[in-house]
């Protein structure tokens, strides 16, 4: 079930949160927007350029949501059923140099647990003439996960979503931009938001784009992450019903928007803060002087709401 078709605050959608305690519970953040990299290359903003499934070559190919589908001969191909499929691409390369080739294997696609449109995809890549194949997503001990298609890609300095519909993204689960979808922010799809007894259909894109903020303390929206992997955070939004609820009274941290934090009350990682001061975002050098207003004190536009443990007032 999605959150398109729950009814409104009668359930749930069915997306577990990564590495957490428990649904709807407090969940692991990191710093990675992405998460792995191909020699020093990430496989963000690839283009397609051949698609082939048990030798045969593939046509057609689109990239629905998280899915891709293809033409075999006459018959449609899509989801689990590439698994096996290899896909030739060019990455994406440093400003001023050509884009590399690789290979691409669909060794296993999944649909995730409890979603209708979420698939998994374990994959292996090689450089173009290479022999040996090995894992694209990979877990801080090196076992392989899955990664979630994403159209368009995203600036790696800034963390910015780049709208080009040429390009896709693999997004490793445990990192930032599959992390979110994984949560429920998946952002091709919609729901409902309710204000001032007015409900409307809105994208989440936005909120999978302010989720990438949040996860990496991205405060300033400028691709400058506050956090260290592990730190435990409670996130809830303003959806109806929310697809993140709020399970705990932790102190508030920051409310979150496409381009960053809109107010701050406390920081996770205080130490990288340093004296308990907030990121100088407006660039005058006086950190925590006019970068913020305390999420405490105002109210501001915001899309979901992070809590932390140990946050700490600003000033």
């Amino acid at each position: 079930m999605t959150s398109e078709n729950c009814c409104i605050r009668s359930c749930r959608p069915p997306f577990p949160k990564t590495n957490s305690q428990v649904f709807n519970g407090f969940s692991l953040n990191g710093f990675s927007l992405n998460g792995f990299s191909l020699n020093g290359f990430s496989l963000n903003g690839a283009v397609l350029n051949g698609f082939s499934l048990n030798g045969t070559a593939l046509s057609g190919v689109t990239l629905t949501g998280s899915s891709f589908s293809a033409q075999q001969g006459g018959r449609l191909v899509a989801g689990t059923e590439l698994a096996g499929a290899t896909i030739a691409v060019e990455v994406m390369a440093s400003a001023g140099e050509l884009p590399l080739p690789y290979l691409l294997k669909f060794d296993r696609v999944t649909l995730a647990a409890g979603t209708q449109d979420v698939y998994l995809y374990e994959i292996s890549y090689q450089q173009a003439g290479a022999h040996s194949w090995q894992s694209a997503c990979v877990d801080s001990a090196g076992s392989p996960i899955p990664a979630v298609p994403l159209a368009n890609h995203w600036d790696l300095n800034t963390g910015a979503r780049i709208d080009d519909a040429s390009t896709f993204t693999l997004a490793c689960v445990n990192a930032a931009l599959g992390k979110c979808v994984i949560w429920g922010y998946r952002p091709w799809a919609t729901a409902t938001r309710c204000q001032d007894e007015s409900c409307s259909t809105v994208s989440l894109a936005d909120y999978h784009q302010a989720c990438t903020h949040l996860v990496r303390a991205d405060y300033c929206g400028t691709g400058v992450p506050y956090t260290v992997n592990g730190t435990l955070i409670d996130i809830f939004d303003d959806l109806t019903p929310p697809i993140q609820a709020r399970a705990g009274s932790w102190g508030l941290e920051a409310r979150w928007t496409p381009s960053g934090a809109s107010c701050m009350s406390g920081a996770r990682v205080e130490y990288l803060i340093g004296a308990g001061k907030a990121p100088d975002c407006n660039g005058d050098g006086d950190h925590g002087k006019g970068d913020f207003l305390d999420c405490n004190k105002v109210t501001t536009p915001w899309l979901i709401t992070s809590t932390c443990e140990n946050c700490k007032v600003k000033n």
